[in-house]
């Protein structure tokens, strides 16, 4: 449904309004019909097959996530190999629990999805401005770009009025780049502490001149 403003046959302004049938935690309770692309030109119908594919592959990705599954027999090496290294020790080395960079924030977006939630676009930036502060901290001197981010997985929704958590960390570490994990928490009761996490971006920083640490 759509409606228009008018003032002397000239649309200042327009609104739509979107149905949807949600459940009391606000997911769909419907399956939305598929589209028919058959009278799409070929280039739509292409680029539709893409997407269609790659959001397999990100639901896929999102079973394989290491809180749910265990490392495979090439990671646990990789693994085990990394713990010998950082048991020798030195002034080089910083623990991963030195690095934690956190943030807590009351969700009151201005706009709202067509579900009633935050948009997920709102805590994405938030995150990547949490992890580039935690790459300056970890940098020091060293200005910290932008590299790459990881598909962020959306776990459970994120209504307004709850107070979410952000905990970043350093997870990984070479001579010109870091990557930095971002997990996401909404704290349900705020006097007992209940945490329930929901979403973990990775970001992937580069530094502009290398840096002597491990």
């Amino acid at each position: 449904m759509r409606a228009y403003c008018l003032q002397n046959n000239e649309v200042k302004g327009s609104v739509f309004f979107v149905m949807v049938s949600v459940d009391e935690a606000g997911r769909p309770v419907k399956k939305v019909p598929p589209l028919d692309i058959s009278s799409c030109s070929p280039e739509l119908r292409s680029l539709i097959a893409s997407s269609s594919s790659g959001f397999e592959a990100r639901k896929a990705n999102a079973r394989k996530m290491f809180s749910l599954v265990p490392p495979e027999p090439e990671e646990s090496v990789f693994l085990h190999n990394v713990w010998k290294k950082s048991l020798a020790g030195g002034k080089n080395v910083v623990r991963m629990r030195d690095t934690k960079l956190s943030t807590a924030e009351l969700i009151q977006p201005e706009a709202l999805s067509r579900y009633n939630r935050a948009f997920g676009g709102l805590v994405s930036r938030k995150a990547l401005e949490l992890s580039y502060l935690n790459a300056q901290c970890f940098l020091k001197t060293v200005r910290p770009v932008l590299r790459g981010v990881d598909d962020i997985f959306f776990l459970q929704p994120l209504f307004v009025g709850e107070m979410a958590e952000m905990v970043s960390t350093v997870v990984w570490s070479q001579v010109d780049e870091v990557q930095i994990q971002v997990r996401r928490a909404h704290l349900c009761f705020i006097v007992s502490h209940t945490e329930d996490a929901i979403r973990v971006p990775r970001f992937t920083i580069r530094c502009s001149r290398p840096v002597v640490r491990s």
